[in-house]
């Protein structure tokens, strides 16, 4: 600004600080983190440890919920989250050179909306699902993942001879 002017100010912001279950000890990973101190959290742009965060709960300093489900430890499914954070923590190689995480993300949540409507917007971001069965939150990014199941010829061909005859809607 010229003199007398109005100063422009510029702001970086990182956003929130969130706990990283990766790296509380307490609960099998390696580090100081600790879900019910908020000091301990970190900066984070992973899409599944923010996802985490929703699920479980985004507390203010003093501890109390500010935004998210609210979901408990064992509600949320410790493998699949952590093979999820991994996943988006992965080194991607660029056409250009170099490399950057697989996925990362960052904005701004409206928290007047539905913590669903967040959820759906990390999910999206990590090109994964996230989704609930019986109480129990999983997450996955969208990574190739190794079979499961094989399926050959010989699983679908019939073992005999057989005939169909369609059935008519009026008889």
């Amino acid at each position: 600004a010229g003199a007398g002017g109005q100063p422009q100010l510029k702001f970086v912001v990182k956003g929130a600080k969130l706990y990283d279950p990766r790296k509380d000890s307490s609960v099998g990973g390696s580090g100081s983190h600790r879900y019910d101190d908020t000091t301990t959290y970190e900066w984070s742009d992973n899409a599944a440890v923010v996802q985490y965060n929703l699920i479980r709960g985004i507390r203010r300093p003093d501890g109390k919920l500010f935004y998210g489900v609210e979901g408990d430890y064992d509600q949320v499914r410790f493998d699949d989250a952590v093979a999820a954070m991994n996943a988006c923590d992965e080194d991607v190689a660029l056409k250009a050179g170099g490399t950057e995480k697989r996925y990362r993300v960052g904005g701004e949540i409206d928290v007047s909306v539905e913590v669903r409507s967040a959820i759906q917007a990390v999910e999206t971001s990590m090109a994964g699902r996230t989704y609930t069965v019986s109480g129990l939150w999983r997450i996955f990014a969208g990574v190739a993942c190794a079979p499961v199941l094989a399926i050959s010829d010989i699983d679908i061909m019939p073992k005999e001879a057989s005939t169909v005859e369609p059935k008519l809607a009026y008889d």
